[in-house]
């Protein structure tokens, strides 16, 4: 079994996703889409992290819906997503939550993901190509640095 899970939704272009699949991939994470993630026990891994893609400068709604379901979570949580711009402030007010839940959050990652949404369809979207393999690798060591700060409780 492994030491992270991690709940996500990565529906517009699939760019978090392609993170994700790449963490479990080389980490072995567990990954739980937000349906899954309702019927799941997270209680027993080290950290749990939260991913999604920015959705009207916020994370996906589900995340947020997740969350006040009160759900029995490690101490310790993480954050990914992508955006069409790779800003960093998408992730402040889900990190606030989190910590409101009494959740220690250990790290955020952040990258540019392709984006269509609204006037960046006309023309052609923003982000063309994101995330790049180096953010990909980013966000896997990201990840593999957050198991390691689980594992020192």
């Amino acid at each position: 079994m492994a030491d992270l899970a991690i709940v996500y939704c990565s529906v517009h272009h699939g760019n978090t996703k392609k993170l994700l699949d790449a963490a479990a991939e080389e980490c072995g994470v567990d990954l739980f889409s937000t349906e899954e993630a309702k019927k799941a026990d997270l209680s027993h891994y080290h950290a749990v992290g939260f991913a999604s893609g920015v959705y009207m400068s916020k994370l996906h709604r589900s995340l947020y819906d997740f969350l006040s379901g009160n759900p029995a979570l490690p101490k310790k949580a993480f954050l990914l997503y992508t955006s069409g711009s790779g800003g960093q402030k998408y992730g402040n007010s889900f990190v606030a939550l989190l910590k409101e839940h009494g959740l220690e959050v250990c790290g955020v990652y952040s990258c540019k993901g392709f984006d269509t949404y609204g006037p960046f369809k006309l023309v052609g979207g923003v982000a063309k190509g994101h995330p790049t393999p180096d953010e990909i690798g980013a966000g896997v060591r990201f990840v593999k640095e957050m198991a390691e700060r689980a594992g020192h409780e």
